[in-house]
């Protein structure tokens, strides 16, 4: 009736097919497929997508990614973040009791989301404990930085905080305790393809992984390469230019 077609665009944040990538995300009729990776892509095609409609264009990250680094590192000392989601969900205590019993000496530096409790927890247990020395992290912090200035971070293997700390250059620990559910399960996929992390499936694990990444820096050092390698170039300019040549 005289209207223009509207025109449809799928950006898909996941970073590998498999198990966990939804059929969901690809609808043939679209009119462009947006993936920041070419797995992502190729995974798209393998479930239907014209390969003439899909663009691989990089991550879709907050500004503050593509600012200039002011951070240079953690330098001498070790400095571990925990994250935790925006509701607090986390396995900070048994974390740090791991380390504790470790008689890890560093920096641990704790988001607790939005949940007092968990803020309150890690207060109370930081109180009754000189070691690991914990630092809780305000929930406005500016992740970028954050991630910059540590030496590496724990996080669940979700595609935000992954990518996120590819484009930091920020080694990753993988909170798989519990198992993962489908659509973690191909983060780890891709993060095991590349080299960018170490999963931990028990507290132990972090204890023992960090121990020998304290006292062997090559190995952190490894990751850092291994993410530059495969850190988009792109800009999330690119992808908003991609959208609006379709209008």
């Amino acid at each position: 009736l005289g209207r223009e077609r509207v025109r449809c665009v799928t950006y898909c944040g996941e970073l590998h097919g498999g198990y966990g990538f939804s059929r969901n995300w690809v609808n043939p009729e679209t009119d462009l497929f947006i993936g920041p990776v070419a797995e992502t892509c190729e995974a798209a095609i393998a479930r239907g997508m014209p390969k003439g409609k899909t663009k691989i264009a990089g991550f879709l990250l907050r500004p503050e990614f593509y600012e200039p680094a002011t951070n240079v590192g953690p330098g001498a000392d070790f400095i571990l973040l925990l994250s935790a989601s925006s509701r607090g969900a986390n396995n900070h205590i048994p974390f740090l009791e791991a380390l504790r019993r470790e008689g890890l000496d560093i920096e641990v530096r704790v988001l607790c989301g939005r949940s007092a409790n968990t803020l309150t927890q890690v207060e109370n247990w930081s109180q009754k404990n000189e070691i690991p020395r914990v630092r809780i992290v305000p929930f406005d912090a500016n992740i970028a930085s954050l991630l910059r200035s540590v030496s590496a971070i724990v996080a669940r293997p979700g595609v935000g905080t992954t990518c996120e700390s590819i484009v930091a250059g920020c080694p990753l620990l993988l909170n798989c305790l519990g198992g993962t559910m489908p659509q973690e399960g191909i983060t780890v996929k891709f993060c095991r393809k590349y080299r960018l992390a170490q999963t931990l499936h028990s507290p132990n694990d972090l204890a023992r992984i960090v121990s020998r990444w304290k006292s062997d820096t090559s190995q952190t050092a490894a990751i850092k390469r291994n993410m530059a390698m495969i850190r988009p170039k792109s800009h999330p300019r690119g992808i908003v230019t991609s959208v609006a040549a379709l209008a």
